[in-house]
């Protein structure tokens, strides 16, 4: 039986990626973000984990897995949420769980955390997730 990919499933329970994110947190001994002060500084350190994955994907010539997404999609994930007064959402029109952040004059943005990640993964993420995630407070755009 073929295992559902837990980004597309739109049965999920968004409060998975909240528990995905805690438990990560936890393994790696970091406390998790409770304001957004402390979200600001756990992604001011976000880069440098993501490097030091791309550079073990590197060296051991493995390729990243959905689990690993996941992982580090959630804690991306929180910390905007966190930031952002955002809520984990399943989109229809991406197929997937996203980020919907209220913006100015209320308009409701959808954040796709797990295409950032990815796009930095790869190296196709034109600046840092920690400078575009700024951005993203400072100008409320998506």
């Amino acid at each position: 039986m073929e295992e559902k990919n837990p980004l597309q499933d739109k049965e999920q329970d968004k409060i998975f990626f909240r528990e995905t994110a805690g438990g990560f947190f936890a393994l790696l001994k970091v406390p998790a973000p409770k304001d957004k002060k402390e979200a600001k500084a756990f992604l001011a350190t976000y880069d440098d984990g993501v490097e030091e994955l791309k550079s073990y994907i590197q060296e051991s010539g493995k390729k990243y897995s959905l689990h690993t997404l996941v992982l580090f999609g959630s804690v991306l994930g929180e910390a905007l949420r966190i930031l952002l007064d955002g809520a984990w959402v399943f989109s229809n029109k991406k197929n997937r769980w996203v980020m919907r952040c209220s913006c100015e004059k209320g308009i409701q943005k959808e954040v796709d955390i797990f295409d950032l990640v990815e796009k930095s993964i790869l190296g196709e993420m034109k600046t840092t997730l920690y400078v575009h995630c700024m951005s993203l407070e400072r100008k409320n755009e998506f």
